[in-house]
């Protein structure tokens, strides 16, 4: 019983500690700031929003986008050796909501980077510079893949 105990243990914190540290996108800017400089890889930031308030069942060119891009499998893969993805969503509020807490904190990032639209991309230093605003056009913008090559 207690080799079998242990043998479980073992798989239990192998499987931990190889999934530490290894998201392949952050959701966190802190965390992802965090691991750019611990791996001294640069910081991919995405500025991007959604609207889950629309009354029709189109989807918006920004949800194309989105799903097309940057939450594919291709883009996700043909970025992260390089760099540290992460993605803010800013979640447009329903009519007569306020914003959440999460969202003042996109806000506040959207303030500091001077973000002028969404989807906004800002290829960061580790040391917190800003040294690229890739672009996403009709060209680029046709599948994950495509864009990532872009990139």
């Amino acid at each position: 019983m207690k080799k079998y105990f242990i043998a479980v243990m073992s798989v239990l914190l192998l499987g931990f500690l190889t999934s530490c540290g290894t998201e392949d996108v952050y959701t966190d800017y802190d965390k992802a700031l965090a691991a750019s400089k611990a791996k001294n890889k640069d910081l991919m930031l995405i500025f991007t929003a959604t609207d889950s308030n629309k009354d029709d069942s189109s989807i918006s060119e920004l949800e194309k986008i989105n799903n097309n891009i940057f939450n594919s499998e291709d883009f996700i893969s043909g970025v992260k050796e390089n760099y540290i993805v992460c993605t803010l969503v800013y979640e447009i509020p329903s009519p007569g909501e306020t914003d959440t807490e999460e969202n003042l904190k996109i806000q506040d990032l959207m303030n500091y980077y001077r973000v002028p639209n969404v989807p906004s991309i800002y290829l960061i230093l580790p040391q917190g510079d800003v040294y690229a605003l890739p672009v996403v056009t009709d060209e680029n913008s046709v599948d994950g893949k495509t864009f990532a090559e872009y990139i």
